[in-house]
C-alpha cells in the first residue's frame, strides 16, 4: 500500500513538472545565427594584455604563442578483449592529473562536473577518487602555503545539503571548495519562468535581512515521496527536485597546477569519478600563458560562488570577510604590467592555442568545419552530436573536400546505472548517412564498442599534410544545445599548428577505427546487424519537420529537410 501511495505521488509530482517545465524541451530551428563574436587567429589582431582576461561566461581568449613541446595529449580508452572477455584499459588521464598535482606548490585549482558521486553499480578496480584525495591532503601537508581550490557542480550536494566524506577530507585538509551557481547561464527552459523566480527570491532575501531564507530553507528540506528515495546517499528532498530542474550544470573539466613559476593547465573531456574510469576520454595539457588564462577563468567561477553566499563556499557565515581577503591573497588575480605581455599570436605558422567556454565553443567547431577545403580530412570522436548547425557543417565541410568526414561515436545505450534508448545519436547518425548518399557525400560513421563503459569523447581533428594544416579541439563540450548554446558551464581548448599533436591524435583514431589491436575490438560498423545500434525505438525524436500536417514538407535552399531540435537531457 505504501508502494502504490509513492508510485502514485511520483506519477503526480512527474505530470505538475511536465506541465510547468514544458519548456525544458527546448525547439530551436536550424540555421538560426550563431554566436557573434568572431573567431580565428589573425596576426594583424593585437590585444591589450591587461584586459584579456575572462569574465565568467562566453570567452574566447586571445590566440597565445606556445612551443609546441609546451603541449600535450592524454587519453584514456577501452578495448575488448572477446577471447578473455574482459576489457583491455589504457588509462593515461588519470596518471597525468596525479602527476600535475604532485609537482603543485603554488596553486592547485581543479573543476569538474563528477567527482564522488553518481556510483556506479560495479565497484572501480581502486577508489580513484580517494587517491586523488589522498595525494591533494598529502599536497598540502608537504606545501602549507599551497592554495588547493575545488570547483563543484551542485549534483554533488544532491542540489541540497549532502556532502561527501572526500569533500570533508579535502576542507579538514585546508582545501577551499566551491560549489558552482548556474541561474546566470542561458535558460534549458522555453520559458525560463523558474529561473526567474528563484533570481527574484534571492533578491528579496538579500534586501530583506535573510527573512525569506529563514522561513523557506525548513520547507526545502522535507522529503519528496519518489519511488527512488535516495540520491547517492542523500535523501530526495524538495530541494534536489527544485535544483535538478533547472536542466544545466557546471560541466566543465579544468585543473591547473602552478609549481614556482611553472604554470601548466589540463582542459578535458574527463571527470575524475570512480564510475566513469573505463569511459573514452581526451585531455590537453598545455604550460605557460594559456595556463594563466584558465586560473583567472577558475578564479572568476570561485568568486561567483562567493558572492552567493554560505551555502556556495566555504566560509558559512563568515563568508563576506573571509572572501574578501582569500581572493586578495591566497587566490589573487594576475596583474600584469605593460612589459608582460603574453606570448600572443604572431605568425600564421606558428603554434597557438585558444581556450573558449560557453558559447564560444560552437563558434570554434563552426569555423574549424566552415575552413575545411580540398584534401583535408576530418576526424571526430564524440559522446552526444544532436546540434543541427554542427551536422548541417559536417555535411557541408564533406562537400568541400575530396576525402572523408569521419565520426566515431557512442551508441548511447549505456548511462551509469541505466540503459539510454540510442538518442541522440542513433537519429543524427541515421540523418546524416542518409544525406551523405542523397548527396554524394564521403561520411562515414561507426560505433564505438561499449560494454558498460561510454565513448565520453569530444575531439574534433582536421588534418592536411600537405598544406600543413593540423587543428585540433577537445574539452568538456559535447555538440549539443545544451553544451554549445551557453546552458551549461563548458570549456574546450583550440590547438593550431601543432603536427605532432595532430598525428598522435589521428594515429588514435586509425587505431580505434581499424580494430588494428590483435584480438582487441574498439569499434564496429555503424549497420552492424548483431547490434543494431542504427536502429532506435522512436520514442524520443532528436529532430523533427516542423509542419508535418503539410503535403510537401519544407526545405532549405540546399534542399535539406528543414528541422527543429528536439532535446531533453543531454550533458
Amino acid at each position: 500500500m505504501i508502494r502504490r501511495a509513492r508510485v502514485v505521488t511520483s506519477c503526480a509530482l512527474l505530470v505538475v513538472a511536465f506541465v510547468l517545465l514544458a519548456g525544458c524541451r527546448a525547439w530551436y530551428a536550424d540555421g538560426s545565427p550563431g554566436p557573434a563574436r568572431w573567431w580565428g587567429p589573425t596576426p594583424a589582431e593585437r590585444i591589450d594584455p591587461v584586459n584579456t582576461w575572462p569574465q565568467r561566461l562566453d570567452n574566447a581568449s586571445p590566440w597565445f604563442d606556445v612551443a609546441e613541446d609546451s603541449i600535450e595529449l592524454h587519453y584514456s580508452f577501452c578495448g575488448w578483449d572477446a577471447e578473455n572477455q574482459q576489457r583491455v584499459e589504457h588509462l593515461g588521464i588519470h596518471e597525468e592529473a596525479k602527476r600535475m598535482i604532485c609537482s603543485a606548490d603554488r596553486y592547485l585549482v581543479a573543476t569538474t562536473f563528477l567527482f564522488d558521486n553518481l556510483y556506479g553499480a560495479t565497484p572501480p578496480r581502486y577508489d580513484r577518487v580517494q587517491e586523488l584525495v589522498d595525494l591533494v591532503v598529502e599536497q598540502k601537508r608537504r606545501h602549507p602555503e599551497l592554495t588547493a581550490v575545488l570547483i563543484l557542480d551542485e549534483i554533488h550536494r544532491g542540489w541540497g545539503g549532502r556532502q561527501s566524506s572526500a569533500v570533508e577530507a579535502l576542507r579538514d585538509a585546508g582545501v577551499a571548495v566551491f560549489y558552482s551557481d548556474r541561474l546566470d547561464t542561458a535558460s534549458a527552459m522555453r520559458l525560463p519562468w523558474y529561473e526567474a523566480a528563484v533570481e527574484t527570491w534571492r533578491w528579496s532575501n538579500a534586501h530583506a535581512a535573510g527573512i525569506p531564507g529563514v522561513v523557506l530553507t525548513p520547507v526545502t528540506r522535507l522529503p519528496v515521496p519518489l519511488v527512488f528515495d535516495r540520491l547517492d546517499d542523500e535523501p530526495i528532498r524538495l530541494s534536489t527536485v527544485l535544483g535538478a530542474a533547472v536542466l544545466k550544470a557546471n560541466h566543465r573539466k579544468l585543473l591547473v597546477a602552478v609549481s614556482g613559476e611553472q604554470w601548466e593547465a589540463m582542459i578535458t573531456s574527463a571527470n575524475p569519478h570512480n564510475a566513469s574510469y573505463a569511459h573514452a576520454n581526451y585531455a590537453v595539457s598545455v604550460r605557460g600563458e594559456p595556463a594563466r588564462y584558465a586560473y583567472m577563468l577558475q578564479r572568476e567561477d570561485a568568486m561567483r560562488s562567493a558572492e552567493r553566499g554560505a551555502a556556495y563556499c566555504p566560509w558559512g557565515d563568515r563568508h563576506r570577510a573571509e572572501a574578501e581577503r582569500f581572493f586578495e591573497e591566497a587566490m589573487p588575480a594576475l596583474l600584469r604590467s605593460p612589459d608582460e605581455e603574453p606570448q600572443l599570436a604572431t605568425q600564421q605558422n606558428s603554434t597557438r592555442v585558444m581556450i573558449a567556454t560557453e558559447a564560444q565553443i560552437e563558434a570554434g567547431v563552426l569555423a574549424m568545419l566552415e575552413r575545411v577545403g580540398p584534401g583535408d580530412e576530418v576526424r571526430v570522436q564524440m559522446f552526444y552530436l544532436s546540434r543541427l548547425p554542427v551536422v548541417h557543417a559536417l555535411l557541408d565541410a564533406a562537400a568541400r573536400t575530396d576525402r572523408s568526414v569521419r565520426l566515431l561515436l557512442d551508441p548511447n545505450r549505456v548511462g551509469i546505472n541505466y540503459a539510454k534508448d540510442g538518442t541522440p545519436n542513433a537519429q543524427a547518425a541515421e540523418y546524416l548517412v542518409s544525406r551523405a548518399r542523397q548527396e554524394g557525400l564521403d561520411v562515414r560513421v561507426r560505433w564505438y564498442d561499449t560494454h558498460g563503459e561510454q565513448n565520453h569523447a569530444k575531439i574534433m581533428s582536421v588534418t592536411n599534410d600537405v598544406t600543413g594544416k593540423h587543428e585540433l579541439t577537445t574539452g568538456s563540450a559535447n555538440w549539443t544545445r545544451k553544451n554549445l548554446a551557453g546552458i551549461n558551464l563548458e570549456a574546450n581548448v583550440f590547438v593550431v599548428g601543432a603536427e605532432e599533436l595532430n598525428a598522435e591524435f589521428n594515429a588514435l583514431f586509425e587505431r580505434l577505427w581499424g580494430n588494428t589491436d590483435p584480438g582487441v575490438r574498439y569499434s564496429v560498423a555503424w549497420d552492424d546487424p548483431d547490434l543494431d545500434y542504427h536502429e532506435h525505438t522512436g520514442r524520443t525524436r532528436w529532430a523533427s519537420a516542423p509542419g508535418r500536417w503539410l503535403l510537401f514538407p519544407l526545405q532549405r535552399p540546399d534542399g535539406r529537410p528543414v528541422l527543429v531540435e528536439r532535446e531533453w537531457v543531454h550533458w
